[in-house]
């Protein structure tokens, strides 16, 4: 049994705390709340390799919080970027997101780039092939895209998570996880863009 810590981070309203519940309750709630400081759940991840007790912390996304965010990162082992593919603006800063952590966060925290609320798909103004050339660009070594209300991706991304700790903690550092694109029709039949 390994441990792992993950923090949400990204613009207010891109679904982070929506993403959280997914991950803790495997709910969804229809009425946004804003995140003030910010909330703990415990998660556990099953892999093939074994389980991962994870302590997931979801941020504030608001402007006057944003000096609050980088207290969290202390012994941070992942950290969840998270952008709204319907939301350029929100894409756009992602790149001051991944600012933040490299400067704030350890050097070995893992950064993992979301694109979420595909469920929206015929209001999407991000596309996939961005996301991928974008988390490309950054040597970001997970990027998928989620939808928090249909739990669609939800479930692939915390396996990745639990895959890549594994990696990371029996020394094998490099191993990059392709992206990953899972056509809304189908989660069973994702297919690996490598």
């Amino acid at each position: 049994m390994s441990n792992a810590k993950i923090v949400l981070i990204g613009d207010s309203g891109v679904g982070k705390t929506s993403l959280f519940q997914r991950f803790d309750s495997d709910t969804f709630q229809e009425d946004h709340i804003f995140t003030v400081g910010g909330a703990f759940a415990k998660v556990s991840i099953q892999t093939e390799n074994g389980s991962i007790d994870c302590g997931v912390w979801d941020t504030a996304g608001q402007e006057r919080f944003r000096n609050v965010v980088p207290m969290y990162f202390q012994k941070a082992d992942y950290i969840i970027v998270v952008y709204d593919v319907t939301n350029k603006e929100s894409f756009d800063s992602v790149d001051s997101w991944i600012e933040m952590a490299k400067d704030k966060a350890p050097a070995d925290a893992k950064i993992v780039l979301v694109g979420n609320k595909i469920d929206l798909n015929e209001k999407r103004s991000v596309s996939f092939d961005e996301g991928t050339q974008f988390s490309s660009s950054k040597q970001i070594s997970i990027f998928i895209e989620t939808s928090a209300k249909t739990g669609h991706g939800t479930q692939l991304l915390l396996k990745e998570i639990g895959k890549s700790h594994i990696a990371k903690k029996g020394g094998d550092e490099h191993v990059l996880t392709p992206p990953v694109y899972i056509p809304p029709e189908s989660e069973k039949k994702h297919q690996c863009l490598c």
